[in-house]
């Protein structure tokens, strides 16, 4: 590369000598430009020589896996939401870069056609790998968008759903399949969906939506070694619409009057300047404002997050701080009360009453002063409830040890009812 007239015949048959010289003008124009974009002579020269037959057929046969289109900005991933399941951008609406058989693609929104009631969800256009099914997409946004599936039992549907709740980055890809195609060429200028197009590229004036795949990465990025491994012997015939452009030559005539025109009138050519000027600033500071905008938009809403993250964290961290001083103070609970001789039954009533808040220090229990005040809680019960307990030894008769139990019963007794008018004195209620 780059192509002479005599290569010609073997891309495209039965020119004639001046469209011959047309066609090596075409193709080297966008092999070059191809190149500068960061293509290599290995995938640039595929689009170019399809550019270049465009130029001298009304249709074109073009493998089905051209047909499935990966835009950049779009992605697939699952919601919990009332109203939907999925946040599912199939086309955002704007130019699709280096395309790998069409270049440069728009299309127009309005002109896609939606034949059927449901449409099926694939993973990367393979009909065996089913994900689930919808209804027509959205495209009243600007964009093509889905925002619930119906999901199968499959495995890999089962795989998306999981891994798309973790966090996973699918992509998005549509099938669909062009009945008008424009060609923009070199230099010239086309519309659609609000936006501008320059060539070379390609905008699909009218198609018909088939389906929407979820992708681990861009259908596009496998190019033209998918498309004839699979799709030899499988093509589709489109046709081709001649598109209205703003050529080199307008530009270049356009050069001349403005320097005819600074000589012939340079008060005019001087106005001209100041409003071309005042234009340009204008779209310049409108463009820096939206930019700032967004900017603005988005660190506010990283802030909010990094903000909640760090609150559930500090949350965290206080419970973990929280269940830990419980278990130290209880277990000091647990080991003095073994040890006194306070009644078991009565444990639970005397530790109840006596909380550790006034022993934590920076966030820790204080253990050494804590088991302090509880040795003085404790011995202020034994005092308060006379306990004064006899040991039983084997020198006692059995009536002497009946005795004793029934004393110990009413002792028992006793301390409850103290316990319950005790607790009545500071409004609690025993248990």
């Amino acid at each position: 590369m780059p192509w002479s007239i005599s290569d010609v015949d073997k891309h495209r048959k039965g020119l004639n000598s001046e469209q011959k010289k047309e066609w090596v003008k075409v193709a080297n124009g966008v092999l070059a430009q191809c190149i500068k974009d960061g293509g290599t002579d290995k995938t640039c020269a595929p689009k170019a020589i399809r550019i270049a037959n465009s130029k001298f057929s009304d249709s074109e046969s073009v493998p089905k896996s051209a047909f499935c289109i990966q835009d950049s900005e779009c992605f697939a991933k699952v919601v919990d939401n009332e109203e939907k399941n999925v946040e599912l951008i199939g086309y955002s609406g704007g130019i699709i870069k280096n395309h790998w058989w069409w270049g440069d693609l728009g299309i127009e929104l309005s002109g896609i056609e939606f034949e059927k009631k449901f449409y099926p969800i694939l993973e990367d256009h393979q009909t065996d790998k089913k994900i689930g099914f919808s209804q027509k997409p959205d495209t009243t946004n600007g964009t093509l968008s889905i925002d619930f599936i119906n999901f199968v039992d499959t495995d890999c549907s089962n795989e998306f759903q999981r891994l798309s709740k973790t966090g996973f980055p699918y992509q998005a890809s549509i099938s669909i399949r062009p009945s008008m195609i424009e060609r923009v060429e070199e230099g010239a200028f086309t519309e659609f969906n609000g936006r501008k197009l320059k060539g070379p590229g390609t905008v699909f004036r009218k198609s018909v939506y088939r389906e929407t795949s979820v992708c681990v990465f861009g259908y596009d990025s496998e190019t033209k070694s998918r498309a004839l491994s699979e799709d030899n012997g499988e093509n589709v015939v489109v046709q081709l619409i001649k598109e209205e452009k703003e050529t080199k030559e307008v530009k270049e005539d356009m050069s001349i009057d403005v320097k005819k025109l600074k000589e012939e009138d340079p008060e005019a050519y001087t106005k001209l300047m100041e409003e071309v000027k005042k234009e340009v600033e204008t779209n310049l500071s409108e463009g820096i404002a939206k930019m700032v905008t967004e900017l603005k938009s988005s660190l506010d809403s990283t802030n909010s997050e990094v903000a909640r993250l760090t609150k559930e964290i500090a949350i965290r961290e206080e419970k973990d701080k929280i269940s830990l001083m419980n278990q130290e103070s209880n277990k000091i609970w647990e080991t003095k009360l073994k040890a006194s001789s306070i009644p078991e039954h009565i444990h639970p009533k005397v530790q109840s009453l006596f909380g550790y808040d006034k022993f934590v220090k920076e966030g820790k229990l204080d253990a050494e002063s804590f088991s302090i005040a509880v040795d003085a809680e404790i011995k202020y019960w034994v005092e308060n409830l006379g306990i004064n307990k006899q040991v039983i030894g084997g020198g006692f008769s059995q009536k002497e040890i009946e005795e004793e139990a029934q004393n110990e019963a009413r002792l028992a007794k006793e301390d409850d009812e103290w316990v319950k008018d005790m607790l009545g004195r500071v409004g609690q209620v025993a248990n």
